[in-house]
């Protein structure tokens, strides 16, 4: 394994970014991808690794793209079949190169943790901050004038009544638990 497939996996990792890890895990020769082989196939398409040539390859990256889509992993079988019925999770594919190998490849969505940001500095709020990041949220906390002690194992802490500098994704939740300080203005800036 290449340590540019390791510097991949930590980079987007750390960038909670979407994407698939992608393994051979049975092949019949002649085929290029050999068991153990590894890939990453980010959400543009990109991929840094190795699981076989350019006849795996487009398949990888079209079923890659579909399970980061439905978030579910799936084994795909890329050659001959080795049995006349259709086996339950197991996408086929005939191989297109001149090879009659096959390949198995376990592909595996890996998506980014979900998001909540919480705005106020209530116990509420200090309590739904210790309960999402037990539950495995990355937590932003808004709540102007909080110091860092104010919220226990908050990953990001806005001191501002202000979300700009907030990424907010689709896999982003808000709640407001300002219990009548500054509630308007939280409803305002999150609408």
């Amino acid at each position: 394994m290449c340590d540019e497939f390791y510097k991949k996996l930590e980079e987007l990792r750390k960038q909670n970014a979407l994407f698939v890890e992608a393994t051979v895990v049975r092949r019949e020769v002649p085929s290029s991808g050999k068991s153990g082989d590894k890939a990453i196939i980010d959400r543009f398409g990109d991929m840094t690794g190795w699981i076989g040539g350019g006849c795996v390859k487009g398949i990888a990256l079209k079923e890659a793209e579909d399970a980061m889509k439905t978030g579910k992993a799936r084994l795909v079988r890329i050659g001959t079949s080795s049995s006349a019925e259709k086996q339950d999770g197991v996408v086929e594919y005939k191989m297109t190169c001149m090879s009659e190998g096959t390949v198995e490849i376990f592909l595996e969505p890996v998506l980014p943790a979900p998001h909540l940001v919480v705005i106020g500095k209530t116990l509420i709020a200090k309590a739904l901050v210790q309960i999402a990041k037990a539950a495995g949220y990355r937590v932003t906390a808004v709540a102007p004038d909080a110091k860092p002690t104010t919220f226990e194992r908050v990953d990001e802490l806005i001191t501002q009544m202000n979300l700009e500098r907030v990424k907010i994704s689709a896999a982003s939740s808000i709640v407001i638990c300002t219990q009548g300080e500054n509630d308007e203005e939280a409803l305002e800036m999150v609408l």
